[in-house]
C-alpha cells in the first residue's frame, strides 16, 4: 500500500512539474519576444525584467489555484459547486490586482509609452502562441 502511495505521490508532482516547467518555458519565449519588440535601455532592461518575471510567477500561482473547470465533477453539492465558483473568481480577481499592481511597479521603472507597448506586444504574443497551438491540434488529428 505505502508503494502504491508513493508512486501515485511521484505521478502527481511530475505532472505538477512538467506543467511548471511548461509555463517556465513560454514565459521565457514570452520575455524573449518581448526583448525583440521594446528598446529599453540597460538600465530599463535591469529592473524591469526581474519584475516582469515576478508577475509571471506570481500570475501562475494565482491561476494554479483556479479549479480547472473541464474537469468539474458531475457530483457536488451545491455548497462545493459554490465553493469551487467562488475559488474561480478569486483566482480571476487576484489576477486582475496582480496587474493593477505590476502596472504600477512598470511605470515606477518604463516611461508610460513603453508601458503601454508592453501591452501590446505582449496580447502579439499571445496570439501567435494560441495560433501555434490551434496549429499543433490540426496536425494531431
Amino acid at each position: 500500500m505505502k508503494k502504491i502511495s508513493i508512486l501515485i505521490l511521484f505521478i502527481c508532482a511530475t505532472i505538477v512539474l512538467k506543467a511548471q516547467t511548461g509555463y517556465q518555458e513560454i514565459t521565457e519565449k514570452r520575455i524573449n519576444y518581448l526583448a525583440t519588440k521594446l528598446t529599453l535601455t540597460s538600465d530599463e532592461a535591469q529592473q524591469f525584467w526581474p519584475l516582469f518575471r515576478e508577475y509571471h510567477n506570481k500570475r501562475e500561482t494565482a491561476t494554479s489555484k483556479r479549479k480547472d473547470l473541464k474537469s468539474l465533477p458531475k457530483q457536488l453539492n451545491n455548497e462545493q459547486y459554490l465553493e469551487m465558483a467562488n475559488n474561480y473568481i478569486a483566482a480571476k480577481t487576484q489576477q486582475a490586482l496582480l496587474l493593477e499592481e505590476y502596472h504600477k511597479k512598470y511605470l515606477e521603472v518604463l516611461p508610460p509609452k513603453k508601458v503601454l507597448e508592453l501591452y501590446k506586444f505582449d496580447e502579439e504574443f499571445n496570439k501567435k502562441l494560441l495560433k501555434q497551438i490551434k496549429e499543433a491540434g490540426k496536425r494531431r488529428r
